[in-house]
């Protein structure tokens, strides 16, 4: 009985024991997996879509700064830097403005999914981008080759958030961001400060069936102060 109980006391010590390396292992291995998804903040990065040599240097208050001999060149090192530091951010903020975060999150996203592609987000940005002036175009196509020049390359491990969600930069079509991406965004931007949008739906529908002046005292300014508008807004949304 002292022989069985001996054993049964050092066969437990050793699970423990290998239980605690175990998990020191898997600790280790994820600190060091986590380490290696940070941007390279020291060293030369061979780049093919430069035109030049450039400079990125982050001062003491960790702000980067790029210098380059063209335009085009520090807006494609922004973009680099941008998918360095914040891959798993613009790969969500693509999902969300584009309507597929159910892809990753199923149904608890679905309304989002939903809202976004009856506001056609994507569709009023690709609408705007072809407007923009020549030299904005170049700026954005810039910006968003140095975003995938980062993925061409990768070197640097994934964020987590990849692996845990099982998620590919890109989605299904494997396209990880686009210059029409970044005017979608300004929208999403203004989407978010415009907290006011649900009231002016609300005036367009009032402007309807009410004039300008009984439009105005049903929704008043503040107080004090004039009316944001002088047009005649029921003529006008009419």
């Amino acid at each position: 009985m002292a022989w069985s109980m001996t054993w049964a006391t050092t066969w437990v010590r050793w699970a423990a024991i290998t239980l605690v390396a175990a998990l020191l292992l898997a600790g280790g291995g994820a600190a060091v997996y986590v380490q290696r998804s940070f941007a390279q903040l020291d060293g030369r990065l061979a780049v093919a879509g430069l035109r030049a040599d450039v400079l990125v240097r982050r001062d003491g208050a960790d702000l980067t700064h790029i210098q380059a001999q063209t335009p085009q060149d520090a807006w494609f090192a922004l973009g680099y830097v941008h998918a360095q530091e914040r891959t798993w951010q613009l790969e969500f903020q693509r999902r969300v403005m584009h309507g597929e975060l159910s892809e990753v999150f199923g149904a608890a996203t679905l309304e989002t999914d939903k809202l976004m592609r009856a506001l056609d987000i994507m569709g009023s940005a690709r609408r705007q981008y072809a407007g923009l002036p020549l030299h904005t175009r170049q700026a954005l196509q810039s910006y968003s080759q140095g975003i995938r020049a980062f993925h061409q390359n990768l070197p640097q491990a994934l964020p987590p958030e990849f692996h845990l969600l099982g998620v590919q930069p890109g989605g299904a079509t494997g396209s990880v961001w686009e210059p029409e991406d970044c005017v979608g965004w300004t929208l999403m931007m203004a989407l978010d400060l415009g907290g006011n949008w649900g009231q002016e739906f609300a005036r367009l529908a009032l402007a309807r069936t009410l004039d300008t002046d009984r439009l105005w005292q049903l929704i008043p300014p503040y107080p004090g102060e004039q009316p944001a508008a002088s047009a005649d807004l029921a003529a006008l949304y009419r």
